[in-house]
C-alpha cells in the first residue's frame, strides 16, 4: 500500500513479464482501483470471532490472534477506504465511477479493465457522468465491514460514525441504481440503444 492508499493492481517487472503483457496494460494508475476482494477474507475472519467461544482454549486462543491482526490492520484498512472514496468518486454525491474507461477505446463497449468486469455491458459513451453500481456496492459493504471491525475493536465512535455513513451509501445506491422497470439495480450513464451492425470480413495475408 502506497503512503495515499493505494494499491497498485499488479507488478510486472522485467523484460520477460513484460512481453506476455500487452503494453497499454503495463502502466499503473494512481486513480485505478480495482474490487477490493481482500475485505471477503476478514469479513470471514470477523464471522468466525462472532462465533467464537468466549473461553481460553484454543478456539479462544485463535480468536485473540485475529483480533490482535484486525487491530494492526485497522490504519490501513481505514487509508485505503479514505483513498478509494476520494478517487472513485462521481460527480453526483455518494456516487462512484471506476476509473480508466477509455472514449476511444473503439470496442462497442469499452472495456472497464479495473472493474474485474473487464467487458461487462456499460454506458456505450464513457463519461465522468457514469455512476457505477457494483463499485457502489463494493463501497457499502466495505463502509459496513469497517462499522463491524471499530465494534469489535471497542471503538463505538468509529463504529457509529461508519454505520451511518453505510446507511446512506445504501440508500443512494437505491435512489441512484434502481430500475423499477427492469427490476434491477443498474449503472447509470450515456447509453444508446439505437444502432446497426455491420458484418465486416476480415482478409489475412501471407507475410
Amino acid at each position: 500500500m502506497h503512503a495515499d492508499g493505494w494499491i497498485p493492481r499488479e507488478q510486472i517487472l522485467g523484460a520477460e513479464a513484460e512481453a506476455r503483457v500487452p503494453s497499454e496494460f503495463v502502466p499503473q494508475h494512481k486513480e485505478h482501483a480495482n474490487p477490493p476482494a481482500l475485505l471477503l477474507r476478514i469479513g470471514r475472519i470477523l464471522d468466525a470471532l462472532d462465533a467464537a467461544p468466549e473461553d481460553k482454549g484454543v478456539a479462544g486462543e485463535a480468536a485473540a490472534q485475529s483480533l490482535s491482526l484486525l487491530r494492526q490492520l485497522w490504519p490501513s484498512l481505514v487509508r485505503w477506504h479514505k483513498w478509494f472514496l476520494r478517487t472513485q468518486k462521481g460527480e453526483t454525491e455518494l456516487s462512484f465511477r471506476w476509473r480508466g474507461r477509455d472514449i476511444n477505446d473503439r470496442r462497442l463497449n469499452a472495456m472497464t479493465l479495473s472493474s474485474g468486469l473487464d467487458d461487462y455491458p456499460r454506458a456505450t459513451t464513457p463519461s465522468p457522468s457514469e455512476r457505477h453500481v457494483d463499485l457502489h456496492s463494493w463501497l457499502a459493504f466495505f463502509t459496513r465491514l469497517l462499522s463491524r471491525l471499530a465494534a469489535r475493536l471497542d471503538m463505538p465512535h468509529e463504529a457509529d460514525q461508519y454505520s451511518k455513513h453505510f446507511e446512506r451509501l445504501l440508500s443512494s445506491l437505491v435512489s441512484m441504481h434502481w430500475h423499477s422497470e427492469v427490476q434491477a439495480f443498474c449503472d447509470h450513464g450515456l447509453h444508446a440503444n439505437a444502432g446497426s451492425f455491420t458484418q465486416f470480413y476480415v482478409v489475412m495475408r501471407d507475410q
